[in-house]
C-alpha cells in the first residue's frame, strides 16, 4: 500500500509542466543572496556552511547593526532550532491556510518518524527583509526533538504549479545545478512520509534541528576552573533558619566589560571551548533550617532571583500583604524552604545590581548588542554549575550545630522570572537536580519580547530598531 501511495505522489507531483513558472520559489541553481536570498525555501540542509546555517547575503539593505550582531551569533550554531520558523517565497502576496502546510518528522532514525506538528502560517505584509513571504511555523509551545531532520511542506491545496525542480526531485530524478544532487540525497526520506501520510505537496524544505543543549553541556564539563568560596558566616537568626552571607569567586568567560555593550562573546580555544578571561567575586545568601540536620547533610534548593533581583532576594522577597506594599523581610523563599526542613542558596547572577552598580532591572537582556545575549545566561550556568560544585564540598557554619552540609543525593533548584529561565537551562545539563521549580519562567523569546509586560512599548521600540512595521512584527518575521 505505501507503495502505491509513494507512486499516486510521485505522479501527482511529476505532473507539473517543467517549463512552467511556479508561484513558488525552489531554485537550485542561483546565488542565493540579498534579493534572491529566499529564492530557496529556509532553514535547509542545503543552506549550510561546515554545519552551521549559511546566513550569507541575508537582506539587511539599511546594514542595520543589531541584524549584523544577530546574524554572526546565529551563524555560529550548528543546525536549525528546536523552535523553527520557514520561509517559503511566492512571486505574489499569497494566503496561505494553515490547512494548506505541515510539519513534520521525516528522520529515519526517530521514534517520531512520520508524526505531524500542528503549525500557524503568516503571510508576510512588509518587505523590508524579503518580499513575497510567506512564514509556517509549529504553535508556539512545541518543541522539536535535537539532531533529528524534518520537513515544513506547502500542499496543493495551494492552487499553483509544482516549481520544477521539486517536481524531478518528486520524480525520483536529479535537478539541475549546483545543488541539485545534494537536494535528491536530501529530500530522498521525505517521498516515503508523504506518500503514506497521503500529501500532495507544492513545495518542501528539509531541515536538520541543532543540540544546543548538547553543546552547552559539553562546555559545561570540560571546564576545569573553580569556584572559591570567601568567607561565610551567620549574619542573622531567624525564627526558623539562619542566614548566613558571604562571597564567591568565579571564573568569567565573557569577552570585554559589563554591561557589554560591545562584544560580550567567548573566546573559544581550539576545542571549542571558552577561555577564561578573569574573574569575579559576587556576593550569595545562603539559608540553614535551625533542627538537627540528617546524617547525610541537608536538602539543598538552589534558587536564581528574578529580573533585577538579587541574591538577598532569598531572604527578604517575601509575601507583599498590600497593594503597593514592600515584601516582608526574612520571610523570602529560603524561608519557606527552611520550615520544610530544606537548605537554601542564592548568588548573584551576570548583570545584576550587585555586579553592575545602577544596573537597570533587564541589563542583562544586553538591549544595546543583542548578540551577547545568549552567551549571558550561559555565563550564568557555567557560575552556577561551579557555586554548586563548591558547596557541596564546603563545611558552614551551622544553626545551633557547629558545622553544615548539604546532601548531594537530595539536590533541587527553582527561581522567578528571569531565575525560572536559568532553572530550564540549568538543569537541561545538571543531572544532580531531583526536581525544579521554575515559576513565571520567561520562553519563547521571539513572542515574549513583543507582548511582555516588563518592557513598556517593546514591540514599537524593536520595529524602530529593525525598520518595519510594528504591526506586522510577529514572532514569525524574519527580522
Amino acid at each position: 500500500m505505501t507503495s502505491l501511495r509513494l507512486l499516486t505522489c510521485v505522479l501527482v507531483v511529476g505532473c507539473a509542466d517543467p517549463s512552467s513558472t511556479s508561484a513558488v520559489a525552489f531554485d537550485l541553481e542561483g546565488p542565493l543572496a540579498n534579493d534572491t536570498f529566499w529564492d530557496l525555501p529556509f532553514p535547509s540542509d542545503l543552506r549550510l556552511a561546515d554545519g552551521r546555517p549559511d546566513l550569507t547575503g541575508f537582506p539587511n539593505p539599511r546594514t542595520l547593526p543589531v541584524v549584523v550582531d544577530l546574524l554572526s551569533t546565529a551563524k555560529d550554531r550548528r543546525g536549525y532550532p528546536v523552535m523553527p520558523t520557514a520561509w517559503f517565497r511566492f512571486r505574489e502576496p499569497t494566503a496561505v491556510a494553515a490547512s494548506a502546510a505541515l510539519l513534520v518528522d521525516i528522520d529515519e532514525a526517530s521514534p517520531e518518524r512520520g508524526t505531524q506538528y500542528p503549525v500557524v502560517v503568516q503571510a508576510l505584509v512588509d518587505d523590508a527583509f524579503g518580499k513575497g513571504l510567506v512564514a509556517v511555523a509549529p504553535v508556539p509551545g512545541i518543541v522539536l526533538r535535537a539532531s533529528t531532520r524534518y520537513a515544513f511542506v506547502l500542499t496543493r491545496d495551494i492552487d499553483t504549479e509544482v516549481p520544477s525542480a521539486f517536481a524531478t526531485l518528486a520524480r525520483g530524478g536529479t535537478p539541475s545545478g549546483a545543488r541539485g544532487a545534494a537536494a535528491k540525497a536530501l529530500y530522498a526520506p521525505l517521498w516515503p512520509v508523504l506518500a503514506e501520510l497521503g500529501v500532495e505537496p507544492l513545495v518542501a524544505t528539509v531541515f536538520t534541528t541543532g543540540d544546543e543543549v548538547a553543546l552547552l553541556r559539553e562546555r559545561s564539563e570540560a571546564l576545569t576552573q573553580k569556584a572559591q568560596l570567601g568567607a561565610i558566616t551567620i549574619a542573622k537568626t531567624h525564627a526558623d533558619y539562619c542566614e548566613l552571607r558571604g562571597t564567591v569567586t568565579l571564573p568569567q568567560y565573557q569577552q570585554g566589560a559589563q554591561p557589554y555593550d560591545q562584544n560580550g562573546r567567548f573566546a573559544l580555544d581550539a576545542d571549542g571551548i571558552p577561555i577564561p578571561q578573569g574573574t569575579m567575586t559576587v556576593p550569595l545568601v545562603i539559608t540553614i533550617p535551625k533542627g538537627t540536620m540528617p546524617a547525610s547533610g541537608w536538602p539543598l534548593w538552589q534558587f536564581f532571583h528574578g529580573s533585577g533581583g538579587a541574591s538577598f532576594d532569598l531572604v527578604d522577597d517575601g509575601p507583599v500583604l498590600a497593594a503597593g506594599g514592600d515584601p516582608i523581610a526574612g520571610e523570602g523563599p529560603g524561608a519557606v524552604v527552611a520550615r520544610r526542613g530544606i537548605a537554601a542558596i542564592a548568588a548573584a547572577l551576570p548583570l545584576n545590581p550587585e555586579r553592575l552598580p545602577n544596573a537597570s532591572n533587564y541589563a542583562y537582556l544586553n538591549l544595546n548588542n543583542l548578540g551577547a545575549f545568549p552567551f549571558t545566561f550561559q555565563q550564568g550556568a557555567f557560575e552556577q554549575r561551579m557555586l554548586l560544585d563548591a558547596l557541596l564540598a564546603a563545611q558552614l557554619p551551622g544553626c545551633g550545630t557547629a558545622t553544615a552540609r548539604f546532601d548531594a543525593q537530595k539536590v533541587t533548584a527553582g527561581g522567578h522570572s528571569m531565575g525560572g529561565m536559568y532553572t530550564n537551562m540549568i538543569a537541561a545539563i545538571e543531572p544532580r537536580y531531583g526536581a525544579i521549580t521554575p515559576f513565571g519562567a520567561g520562553g519563547f523569546w521571539p513572542m515574549m519580547i513583543l507582548d511582555t509586560a516588563i518592557i513598556n512599548g517593546s514591540r514599537d521600540l524593536l520595529a524602530g530598531v529593525l525598520g518595519v512595521d510594528s504591526e506586522h512584527l510577529t514572532f514569525m518575521h524574519p527580522a
